[in-house]
């Protein structure tokens, strides 16, 4: 059984893109860790600095537009080294 097939099909109901994901900025906080999100690239330095500095686990969430290339890109189920390049 494919688990990592499962739980994407249980949280999207067969849907490209999710219709809720969690607040991660939140969970990072109930679990004691700092948590920040970015929506800007400017944004990233700092927040990287900060999480840097804070010489603790940080999580940095990372608003990206649905429709920005980000790379390297790896299908589901693939391999970590199998990029997607076209």
């Amino acid at each position: 059984t494919d688990l990592r097939a499962g739980a994407l099909t249980r949280r999207t109901h067969f849907a490209e893109h999710p219709a809720y994901t969690p607040d991660f900025v939140k969970l990072a906080q109930a679990y004691g860790l700092k948590g920040c999100r970015v929506t800007e690239v400017a944004e990233l330095e700092v927040a990287l600095e900060d999480a840097l500095a804070g010489r603790q686990a940080a999580v940095i969430d990372c608003v990206i537009d649905i429709n920005e290339m980000v790379r390297p890109m790896v299908g589901g189920g693939s391999d970590i080294t199998r990029f997607m390049v076209d």
